[in-house]
């Protein structure tokens, strides 16, 4: 579980630039669209790491057999 730890710190970096793009009104509406779109795009970034890091380790430990 500590190794997820990481995230935390992106994700509220996320929400803030969420936040910071919708609220600033000097940004132009086409520059705030393709910030919007990017936003997804990198939290999509970094679910896709989270699942390849749980895939990683998953097939690296021995399962538990009992024969």
């Amino acid at each position: 579980m500590s190794e997820y730890i990481t995230l935390i710190p992106l994700v509220i970096m996320l929400g803030g630039l969420t936040i910071s793009v919708i609220r600033d009104n000097y940004i132009g509406k086409t520059q705030k669209r393709i910030m919007l779109a990017i936003i997804p795009l990198v939290a999509l970034l970094l679910v896709q790491n989270c699942g390849d890091y749980i895939c990683q380790t998953a097939y690296n430990q021995p399962a538990d057999l009992q024969l």
